[in-house]
């Protein structure tokens, strides 16, 4: 099942772990911050002054999305036990840590300040990982494949069939009918 965003089909158990990791990339900065100050204040002091968390924690969480979407990780070839895939999600967490130093930089009071931004990292990249291993056992990857309909019935249609069984469980996609 999928929905269509922009002309583009997303599949809808891609949507939901999207929508679960930007969750944990959200409650992961509250987190590091409960932690660092020893209490859940839903306020950070920047340059002596009293400052909200909720636009930085919206900034880290869009950054992060954006990160991991431009990794790759919400593709539907997505598969657990590829080594590209590991190293792609390993990845993509210095890279977000790079685009908020970078973003820091540029905007200095968006700041989350460095042990906050350390722990936020340490925590989304758990609590992400272990997001993703419960998608892929409920999920599974049937569900990300691409479904085709073939249409026709001649030797050529016979010939996608045969290439199916070829390839196995390994196909990256489902075959729905002719």
């Amino acid at each position: 099942m999928s929905v269509r965003i922009f002309g583009h089909y997303v599949s809808v158990p891609l949507l939901l772990l999207m929508a679960a990791e930007a969750a944990i990339h959200m409650c992961a900065v509250y987190l590091a911050a409960a932690v660092r100050f020893l209490g859940f204040s839903f306020q950070l002091t920047v340059e002596g002054a009293p400052a909200s968390l909720f636009p930085r924690a919206l900034l880290y969480t869009a950054v992060m999305l954006g990160i991991m979407t431009a990794f790759g990780l919400y593709g539907s070839v997505l598969r657990k036990k590829d080594r590209e895939y590991h190293a792609r999600f390993l990845a993509s967490f210095p890279a977000g840590a790079v685009v908020m130093a970078i973003i820091f930089y540029i905007i200095p009071t968006s700041v989350l300040g460095r042990s906050v931004m350390a722990l936020s990292l340490l925590f989304s990249f758990t609590l992400a990982a272990l997001a993703r291993e419960a998608f892929f056992h409920v999920v599974g990857h049937e569900a990300l494949k691409r479904r085709i309909l073939v249409l026709g019935s001649g030797t050529r249609a016979a010939g996608v069939e045969t290439l199916l069984e070829e390839l196995g469980p390994s196909a990256r996609f489902h075959l729905v009918g002719f």
